[in-house]
């Protein structure tokens, strides 16, 4: 009988702490993306992001268990704001409230900034095999700016759409201009003029054939 009473009462302690105290709680985040805003005012003095020395934080969030407990990891958001930033490095503060963060300020290199017009490919995500058939594209070629060392890596815009959505009937899609490196690898923090682009595909097939190579001499 004193056990199970015991066990009532601390089963009622509980109940009364966790519902009606709501106890003050911290949670740890890992990997948290570091974003850069406000660096359209960098542009408007030829400057632009080149990179940063910290890409992802770790957070730890502290308040009430019933808010900690109905935050998500995508409802956290770490920015640096490069609006005052000059040519250079800069080391920066984190725009957010929290406990602690991994990161107390970060690096951000600023350079001279850089135009270039690029051409337009279109792909589907990696790993989906095929290849899709353009029919109409917005655009043949897409602007794209952003910090000179980084500019002179670009060699074109990628165009990515799911395979999953393309059909043998043709579809338009609004796709993100993503500039790529000669291998097809995104580069950060550059900006592209128009941001999307509307492309009308349809699924296409391909074929592996042994190529037959005249010598001579």
């Amino acid at each position: 009988l004193n056990l199970a009473l015991s066990i009532a009462i601390a089963f009622a302690a509980w109940l009364y702490v966790v519902y009606s105290i709501n106890p003050t709680i911290s949670r740890t985040y890992t990997n948290i993306p570091v974003t850069v805003s406000n660096s359209n005012a960098l542009a408007k003095n030829d400057l632009a992001v080149s990179k940063m020395d910290t890409e992802r934080i770790s957070v730890t969030v502290v308040g009430r268990r019933s808010a900690i407990n109905e935050l998500q990891k995508s409802d956290i958001a770490a920015t640096v704001n490069a609006s005052n930033a000059g040519k250079g490095e800069n080391s920066m503060a984190g725009a957010i409230s929290v406990k602690s963060q991994s990161e107390s300020s970060i690096s951000v290199t600023v350079e001279d900034l850089d135009v270039k017009k690029v051409s337009i490919y279109t792909t589907y995500k990696d790993g989906q095999p095929g290849e899709p058939v353009v029919k109409k594209q917005s655009n043949k070629e897409v602007e794209v700016q952003g910090a000179e060392s980084l500019i002179k890596n670009v060699d074109s815009v990628k165009l990515e759409l799911d395979a999953d959505k393309v059909t043998d009937k043709a579809k338009e899609f609004s796709v993100i201009a993503m500039p790529v490196d000669a291998s097809g690898h995104k580069i950060d923090y550059l900006t592209t003029e128009p941001g999307k682009v509307s492309v009308t595909a349809y699924k296409g097939e391909t074929k592996t054939v042994k190529l037959k190579v005249k010598v001579t001499n």
